[in-house]
């Protein structure tokens, strides 16, 4: 989950799945490349978070 809080004090939140556990930069980075444009960061973005809640061994 990346939450990212505006200028303004409202908050944006966008949740980023994979099927699988990864180690892959590339696939990531693609991953949030495609939903990044979501945040809607209006006057700016002053603080942005990452939290992975959940996460499996690579492999499994």
């Amino acid at each position: 989950m990346v939450s990212a809080e505006r200028v303004d004090g409202d908050t944006c939140q966008l949740t980023i799945c994979a099927s699988r556990a990864t180690r892959d930069a590339g696939q990531l980075k693609r991953m949030f490349a495609l939903r990044l444009v979501e945040l809607e960061p209006g006057f700016g973005i002053d603080v942005m978070n990452l939290a992975v809640p959940h996460a499996d061994p690579p492999g499994t």
